[in-house]
């Protein structure tokens, strides 16, 4: 009896083994975390974590929509 317990015991070890190198495998060949990074640039000033770029980018795109906010109504020609 207890040779039928230990062989369960060791197939469910095997089996285990078996599916944890098997999600490694799917994750290191999927696209798991390779979509395009999006951020806010709400908070890019503040965050170290914003590259210098994306902050340049950042900066471009408020002053574009400041410059949109402010333009004036209407235009006279003098």
């Amino acid at each position: 009896m207890q040779d039928i317990d230990q062989r369960g015991s060791v197939k469910e070890r095997i089996g285990f083994i078996l599916l944890i190198i098997l999600v490694i495998f799917i994750m290191a060949w999927s696209d798991f975390g390779k979509g395009p990074k999006v951020y806010d640039c709400r908070i890019s000033e503040i965050s170290p974590d914003f590259p210098p770029e994306v902050r340049e980018e950042c900066r471009r795109l408020r002053l574009e929509e400041w410059k949109k906010e402010n333009e004036p109504k209407t235009k006279v020609y003098i």
